[in-house]
């Protein structure tokens, strides 16, 4: 289809699409998505409370436990002395801290003091419920010899109301003990004081017992907590408010109060209001903007276009890099037409320094190779001549010392032979291009060239096939003789393979002494290691040619293990006819 005749069907549908997904859009994801929102505010708002409460508690405990941890407080509980009462419980000491009842135990959980203040009516003293203290019995939390040295803050219910305490134990100002008893510091947590909390996070906060339907008053949604979900939102039955509820648990961690936030739905109305207006204002722009473009289209570009695409054709057919497009204007098209041309004389430049720059390379790869082939060749009839004359030398010479220097020189000419090879196959490496070559073919190639005669070799890889670098054989012999030149003890060498998600693994192993666990980290790095320290950099860079990688994963004592793990597009199994 022409664009021509494209366009004002593609500008009528998406019109369509957009009255539709406004419509659908507000009934399917705006009004979700804005009660979302709110569920979500309320519950930041549930858990700000939550946490309100939490620190409530937290003051709790931080307050009791700096009473409990003073010596006047440890010497109290052994003399009782009234100095300390009269000195320290007086009643500004229950209004400031806002609270109810102290209560002191020893360590058998007798009471050794008790007060309760109201500190809401002030100078008004309150009793002690006898219900309380025998909580703290009946709970462990006083009286307890396995629990004396532990700290309490939570809830606990009494008929009247619910109660925040806190506890620690008796001890010394530097936490030394024994401890001498329990003390215990609590306030009513009641509605008035859970509208405290609330205000001090400017959000409304209501406290009730789990099992109390008076938890759900007003919400429409049916979900309780009672279904197993906590926390739960749930909007109001005339739609205007949202809450949040969930359920915290008393001072054992039992689930005992339903703790509820409400909030107005301010996003709700406001979205609701703007997505309609919204609705109206796109679709009258969107039906006076689409007649406008494609008028503009048709005129300005449409045909542009299609004068450019049929020279750009005749270009890319005839292959003909040094013509031009010609188009008419002053605008992006006509800076696009001349964008082209460059690119057309550019690419014609760069075809014709590339084939330059090839034969160039070409011939002074050439040049190298030749250069490097009789430097080596030169270096080699050197080394044999030191290397002989140092063999005659040592069969021959008698002083100790001589023969040191001597061993010396012969080893350095076996050093300086094998850096002359590891030249000769660097300057092969990435030559010549990847192939395809069998593992197994390769490592037996390997085995019957070195011949161990005291290891066992077991080699296991099926039709493995992997495409690398010629010099692969290369790195499975440096492999190999690795084992044998350092795996002391090593009585077997095994070769296997197997599949890891996408990629294949092929593994040397051995049972040796392994790798020591500090050389790990450098063993691929160029001449590090007990030899020369180029094998293993050399199998590692011909292997990464063709984006294969190697690890040495074995444990010291147990042999060494490499890893060579070949990625995708670079293995294949062959199948035999």
């Amino acid at each position: 289809m022409q664009i021509r005749t494209a366009l004002p069907i593609i500008i009528l549908v998406f019109l369509l699409a957009v009255a539709g997904g406004f419509i659908a859009g507000m009934q399917f994801v705006m009004f979700p998505g804005l009660l979302k929102m709110e569920e979500e505010y309320a519950q930041t708002n549930l858990d700000r409370g939550l946490n309100a409460i939490e620190n409530d508690a937290e003051n709790l405990q931080v307050l009791v436990k700096d009473w409990a941890t003073w010596d006047d407080t440890y010497q109290y509980i052994q003399d009782r002395n009234e100095k300390y009462i009269e000195s320290n419980l007086v009643d500004d000491t229950f209004s400031n801290a806002r609270l109810n009842f102290i209560v002191y135990f020893d360590s058998e959980g007798d009471v050794v003091f008790q007060r309760g203040f109201d500190f809401k009516e002030e100078s008004e003293e309150i009793e002690v419920p006898p219900l309380f203290v025998e909580t703290l019995r009946t709970l462990h939390i006083a009286g307890n010899p396995d629990a004396v040295l532990e700290t309490h803050k939570g809830l606990i219910t009494l008929p009247e109301s619910p109660v925040m305490i806190a506890t620690a134990p008796i001890l010394r100002s530097d936490d030394s003990g024994p401890a001498r008893g329990t003390l215990v510091m609590a306030r009513y947590f009641d509605r008035e004081e859970v509208a405290r909390i609330g205000r001090q996070v400017s959000t409304a906060i209501s406290l009730y017992p789990v099992d109390s339907t008076a938890v759900y008053e007003g919400l429409a949604s049916p979900v309780t907590l009672q279904d197993g979900e906590s926390p739960i939102t749930a909007v109001s039955e005339d739609k205007s408010s949202i809450s949040a509820i969930t359920v915290i648990g008393d001072i054992l961690g039992n689930p005992a109060y339903a703790v509820r936030v409400d909030m107005d739905r301010e996003a709700y109305g406001i979205g609701l209001e703007s997505m309609v207006f919204s609705l109206f204002v796109v679709a009258f722009i969107g039906v006076i903007s689409s007649v406008l473009l494609i008028i503009f289209i048709n005129k300005r570009f449409i045909f542009r276009l299609e004068s450019l695409k049929s020279q750009v054709e005749r270009i890319g057919k005839e292959q003909d890099f040094s013509g031009e497009v010609t188009l008419e204007g002053d605008d992006e098209l006509t800076s696009l037409s001349s964008s082209f041309n460059r690119m057309l004389r550019a690419l014609e430049e760069h075809i014709v320094e590339q084939r330059h720059a090839e034969n160039r390379a070409r011939t002074a790869t050439e040049k190298l190779q030749l250069l490097s082939g009789i430097t080596r060749h030169d270096l080699l009839n050197q080394m044999t001549v030191i290397q002989g004359n140092t063999d005659l030398l040592l069969n021959t010479e008698d002083d100790p010392a001589v023969l040191v220097h001597l061993e010396k020189i012969q080893k350095a000419a076996e050093n300086i032979d094998s850096l002359i090879s590891f030249t000769r196959d660097c300057e092969k490496m990435g030559i010549s291009s990847p192939e395809w070559q069998n593992v197994e073919a390769l490592v037996k190639a390997v085995f019957e060239k070195i011949q161990p005669s005291d290891i066992m070799v077991e080699v296991s890889v099926g039709e493995l096939e992997i495409l690398a670098d010629p010099l692969l054989e290369r790195v499975f012999f440096n492999l190999v003789d690795n084992a044998l030149r350092h795996g002391q003890g090593a009585t077997r060498i095994s070769v296997t393979s197997h599949q890891q998600d996408d990629h294949v693994i092929l593994v040397f192993e051995d049972d040796g002494c392994g790798v020591e666990a500090d050389m790990k980290a450098r063993l691929f790095e160029k001449g590090f290691g007990k030899n020369t320290g180029l094998g293993l950099f050399l199998s590692k860079e011909v292997l990464r040619i063709t984006g294969i990688m190697i690890s040495e994963t074995g444990r010291p004592g147990q042999g060494a293990r490499f890893e060579i793990d070949i990625p995708p597009g670079s293995y294949r199994f062959f199948e035999k006819e």
